[in-house]
């Protein structure tokens, strides 16, 4: 007996594999990884190689497609750093592979998105990482659900149980074809150090459709703490547990556990899961590089300095480009990180890295210019290089006292001055 027998569907999709290499579906698929770019896995075939001979690349794949002939060559590991100074394994699948992932989603998404419900955000259109956070904030600020389990599933990508995963898929799609494409993909195997590593659990993290496979895991989970209704906000596998009291959320953590032991076969981080009542000041709830308390919002410490290194890495000095192009490239790191900490209640931090930020551009510019050694360079001249703020991306109302509009209400201080006055690493001294 199938252990999810109660949800499969009774008008499940059939025949979906000839919409998959449909040229029209392969064309759009393609258009999709050519603008997210991306490295070239382990045939070394990059994004522009493709492109000189795309329809014959998509032709291939469609007929392969067709032949059942269509096999998925093994992910090229590599590993990004992790907050807390671990590493990430990701899968960089070859384009080819991309492009098919790419189609397949662009055909079963659609069936699924009907079912997700509404407490989930991560990965789906429409919805992001703030969406999570900002629905995070309602249920404590406004609801007064002040009582939180933060839920850390152990090594969720690398558990997850192929036949598990199959059978929710199998709930709503009952094309074999298709299901033996998702298997592929997830049997295909990882290259690392020149050897192939066969792989029996987990779906590999960089895939196009590893998201979206992650969703349809955790789903079943979504629904069973939805009819027992439970408060919860789930992006991708940070899941948080929200109510007015501690017994109440260690209730529901319980169920979480066993629906994720028994259904699914993962495991919680005992370590990393933990169940509080978040106050004013000294426990908050850190969720997607936010840190949230009763009454006010601010960035993870550990955000503000990824962000910083961005800064001093674009604005280090041994580098042989002039300052308008230093700014040209630094812009987007300031606007890209202002808006996703735009929802912030705390804004001094931000008037405080603005000003450290034009002290980095004031330093690129003195070692280029050695005249400007003894001189200290306006604000306005760094704005009219093309420079942005946090305050203009966040819309602070209050005003930069160091903007070169507004009249300084400090002397003119010497670049040691500033040091002496702001640190070396930006922000007023205690």
């Amino acid at each position: 007996m199938i252990w999810n027998v109660r949800y499969q569907d009774r008008f499940k999709h059939h025949s979906l594999i000839d919409k998959v290499w449909a040229m029209d579906n392969l064309v759009q698929a393609w258009k999709h990884v050519r603008v997210n770019k991306g490295a070239a896995g382990i045939d070394k075939m990059s994004i522009n190689m493709f492109d000189k001979d795309a329809n014959k690349h998509l032709k291939t794949i469609q007929r392969e497609l067709r032949e059942k002939r269509y096999q998925p060559k093994p992910v090229k590991r590599v590993y990004i750093p992790k907050m807390n100074g671990k590493q990430r394994p990701l899968g960089i699948p070859v384009v080819k592979d991309r492009v098919v992932q790419q189609a397949l989603k662009q055909i079963i998404e659609p069936i699924f998105e009907e079912a997700f419900l509404p407490e989930s955000y991560g990965y789906r259109p429409g919805r992001s990482a703030l969406d999570a956070v900002n629905a995070v904030r309602t249920y404590i600020w406004k609801h007064g659900y002040h009582a939180v389990a933060d839920m850390d599933i152990q090594g969720f990508f690398d558990n997850v149980d192929h036949e598990v995963l199959l059978d929710l898929v199998n709930e709503k799609v009952s094309d074999g074809r298709v299901l033996r494409l998702i298997r592929q993909f997830l049997e295909a195997g990882v290259m690392e150090d020149g050897k192939v590593n066969e792989v029996n659990l987990g779906t590999p993290q960089g895939g196009v459709i590893s998201p979206l496979l992650a969703n349809i895991y955790l789903h079943h989970l979504d629904r069973r703490l939805h009819v027992k209704e439970i408060t919860f906000v789930r992006y991708a596998d940070d899941i948080v547990i929200l109510a007015e009291r501690i017994k109440e959320v260690r209730r529901a953590l319980n169920l979480a556990r066993k629906i994720l032991e028994e259904d699914l076969k993962l495991k919680l981080n005992e370590d990393k899961t933990s169940v509080f009542r978040i106050t004013t000041s000294k426990h908050s709830l850190k969720y997607l590089g936010y840190q949230i308390f009763l009454k006010k919002v601010q960035p993870l410490n550990t955000s503000v300095q990824r962000f910083k290194d961005k800064v001093r890495f674009v604005t280090r000095r041994q580098q042989g480009k002039s300052v308008e192009m230093v700014i040209k490239n630094l812009n987007p790191v300031i606007r890209g990180w202002g808006n996703y900490y735009r929802h912030t209640t705390i804004k001094k931090k931000y008037w405080d890295l603005d000003f450290w930020i034009q002290r980095r551009i004031r330093g690129y510019m003195t070692k280029r210019w050695w005249w400007t050694d003894i001189k200290r360079i306006p604000t306005e001249q760094i704005f009219k290089k093309g420079l942005i703020t946090l305050e203009s991306v966040l819309n602070i109302p209050r005003p930069l006292r160091w903007r070169g509009s507004v009249e300084p209400q400090r002397p003119d201080v010497s670049r040691m001055g500033e040091t002496c006055m702001y640190g070396s690493e930006g922000g007023r001294r205690a």
